[in-house]
């Protein structure tokens, strides 16, 4: 994980501060392959922390239920959990699925962040879910390819959430930061039963 302390500008309508791609593979063996990080941005004082997570810790499942379409990503101290209404899947289901939020209540993409505190012993795990933000949140998860005769879908997610509490320092109400999570993912199974609505508790360990 690192950490800086030089203030970093951020535009709270600008592009996101973090992007990447996960690995190509070879088409006649597909294997599932997840990227995913996190930033916060925090204005006072004006430092940020990231962390990208390392493809080999990374594990991404996909869930297609009654009324969801379940996507959920872990690695060692993060996980991220997205739910699109299954009424909204766009034809081929390629598309971009916007989050919901108050000022965007009928939107068909839900999303639950975990993050696994380390910082201080028995800090456990802060469970953020992005409903109650308003215009402060933006982004969503855009699926470019699916292949429903070997159910494997592909795409990437984008999330931004201001004035949030940082996960790191709960209960805390002067820790304030940006929040972004993004990542990709290629050829993720897609099962025919609901994921729990749950996320797994990420497991703790070095990156």
């Amino acid at each position: 994980m690192s950490e800086s302390s030089e203030p970093l500008p951020l535009q709270e309508e600008g592009p996101m501060p973090i992007s990447f791609r996960a690995t190509p593979y070879d088409a006649a063996g597909p294997a599932p392959v997840v990227a995913m990080g996190y930033y916060f941005y925090f204005p006072v004082p004006g430092r940020c922390q990231s962390q990208i997570h390392h493809t080999p810790h990374n594990t991404g499942r996909a869930r297609l239920g009654q009324q969801y379409l379940r996507l959920q990503f872990s690695s060692l101290l993060d996980a991220v959990h997205f739910r699109i209404d299954r009424t909204e899947l766009l034809p081929g289901w390629i598309g971009t699925y916007q989050l919901r939020c108050p000022t965007v209540p009928a939107a068909p993409g839900r999303v639950t962040y975990c993050y696994t505190c380390q910082e201080k012993p028995g800090s456990g795990v802060s469970r953020l879910r992005f409903r109650g933000v308003g215009s402060r949140l933006t982004g969503g998860v855009t699926i470019t390819a699916y292949d429903p005769q070997r159910q494997l879908l592909s795409g990437y997610y984008e999330v931004r959430a201001s004035n949030q509490p940082a996960p790191a320092h709960r209960g805390l109400a002067e820790h304030r930061c940006t929040i972004v999570l993004a990542g990709d993912f290629n050829d993720l199974c897609v099962g025919a039963k609901p994921a729990p609505d749950t996320l797994p508790v990420p497991t703790t360990g070095g990156i």
